[in-house]
């Protein structure tokens, strides 16, 4: 404490200004740090969302189809199987058109791969 009581008032106070002035800039960094990682982490959660939103029209869609494939086993009439067999093929095209986006964005895309190859295991038919 004796150093600070020998200095003037004039340099106290720039020592204190400065202070100030770091802790203002430090203050700064972090604010523009945080910012940067709440802007990814908003990127991440938005991409997550797109990929479980395209899964879940994929999902919706097989049970479509597996609903219009019991339809074509016990239709009566070749008009019933004719409009089963037309609905699996328009679940089929909305399940691979939910599937495209996900799999382009998707950090990891083989672990869409596998509901890709069932849709156009679907599509085959």
């Amino acid at each position: 404490m004796s150093f600070l009581a020998n200095l003037k008032i004039g340099t106290k106070l720039a020592l204190s200004s400065g202070i100030g002035i770091v802790l203002i800039a430090g203050i700064l960094i972090n604010q523009q740090i945080a910012s940067s990682e709440i802007s990814s982490a908003n990127a991440a959660v938005s991409r997550e969302q797109t990929i479980f939103n395209g899964i879940q029209t994929a999902a919706v869609s097989l049970a479509e189809m597996r609903a219009a494939s019991n339809e074509v086993g016990s239709g009566t009439t070749a008009r019933d199987v004719e409009a089963a067999l037309n609905q699996a093929k328009r679940s089929s095209q909305q399940a691979w058109d939910g599937l495209e986006e996900p799999i382009n964005i998707a950090l990891k895309p083989d672990a869409l791969k596998d509901i890709v190859v069932a849709c156009a295991s679907m599509r085959a038919l």
